[in-house]
């Protein structure tokens, strides 16, 4: 039984060896892919360390998160507007985020929030046009295999 583990360790050791050695220019697809493929790697880790430990609820969630980011990385690889509606849904987001620390009950997350910064956020959240993008939306967009794994295995009910 250790020997799967074993390999997947290797090869998740080996993928992590490849992502330091890249020389990553400053275009925005390849380092938006390559930090999903980083976030996608550790996914793995812990998919195999949590099952290896019989954690298999814990596992399966590790598991649904690598199968969300490997969504991800195909689709905003493949596609522009995809890769622009994804950085877009960021602010969105961001803008979620604000909202709650402003409608909490305790003062320690509203005293974080800046004004100006939200305001800017506002502003390009309205000139971008940007609105949220599903999980389903990015399967349809990384390809049949893909979208398949989404309804049987990421969001089989």
């Amino acid at each position: 039984m250790a020997e799967p583990f074993e390999r997947a360790r290797a090869l998740a050791s080996r993928g992590t060896s490849i992502l330091l050695e890249l020389d990553v220019s400053r275009a925005m697809r390849e380092i938006v892919v390559l930090t999903l493929w980083a976030r996608r790697i550790e996914h793995f880790e812990a998919t195999i360390f949590l099952t290896e430990m019989g954690m298999v609820t814990p596992g399966k969630v590790a598991f649904r998160a690598l199968l969300e980011s490997m969504i991800t990385i195909n689709a905003v690889a493949k596609d522009d507007d995809v890769l622009k509606g994804y950085l877009d849904d960021d602010k969105i987001q961001q803008r979620k985020l604000i909202k709650k620390a402003r409608d909490s009950s305790d003062p320690k997350y509203r005293e974080h929030i800046d004004s100006e910064q939200e305001a800017n956020l506002l502003k390009s959240i309205s000139e971008t046009k940007a609105k949220e993008q599903s999980t389903l939306e990015l399967a349809k967009k990384a390809g049949p295999v893909l979208y398949e794994w989404y309804l049987i295995v990421y969001s089989p009910s």
